[in-house]
């Protein structure tokens, strides 16, 4: 299973034995082994340290390079669909729409 965090810019250093505790979870509950992570911010930041300790005692991958990105799938024009307007589409019943 694979799971994404990104976040703030600005966090506190308090979140992170949170953090690391829903990070364990994440890998034994949840079957989680590959991480991806933002690129920016404190959060970012902090979510690759603790899963840099974290890699020392469970099989998880995770980009380690900052140069990594979240992968994204961005619709292409020919595989969006676009509806075309109705005739007399309005909230208001006109005469001629019977």
């Amino acid at each position: 299973m694979t799971c994404t965090f990104f976040g703030h810019r600005i966090v506190p250093k308090e979140i992170e034995p949170t953090l690391r505790s829903t990070l364990i979870d994440l890998i034994i509950n949840h079957n989680v082994k590959l991480f991806y992570v933002g690129n920016h911010g404190g959060f970012d930041a902090m979510v690759r340290r603790v899963l840099k300790s974290l890699s020392a005692e469970y099989p998880i991958k995770y980009p380690e390079s900052e140069e990594a990105t979240i992968p994204t799938t961005t619709p292409t024009p020919s595989s969006r669909k676009v509806s075309k307007p109705r005739r007399n589409a309005s909230r208001f019943r006109t005469e001629t729409d019977g």
